[in-house]
């Protein structure tokens, strides 16, 4: 509820749904986290685009509340994804 109210200002928005979903996956409830992220990652995308380092956190951040073992293909193709960002970003020196 606290989300959908802000929705005037949808980076603070993405930042809460953040919060939210990062708050269910360290409780171990990783299927309540999905969707806060989920939303957290699509508001970023349309604030900021695909090549954003706030959007290589929130596919990092719904890659980790995916099933633990076996890593599915999503979560595989989510932190590939965040790599590439995170590389255009800062380099490969980073890693």
């Amino acid at each position: 509820a606290e989300a959908r109210a802000l929705s005037g200002d949808p980076a603070l928005r993405a930042q809460l749904l953040e919060v939210i979903g990062r708050i269910h996956t360290v409780l171990g409830r990783e299927d309540s986290a999905r969707a806060p992220l989920a939303e957290a990652l699509a508001i970023r995308r349309r604030l900021y685009g695909d090549d954003h380092p706030d959007v290589a956190t929130s596919l990092v951040d719904l890659a980790r509340a995916m099933p633990p073992l076996p890593r599915d293909s999503t979560a595989t193709t989510l932190l590939r994804e965040a790599l590439a960002i995170r590389r255009c970003h800062l380099g490969e020196s980073f890693f």
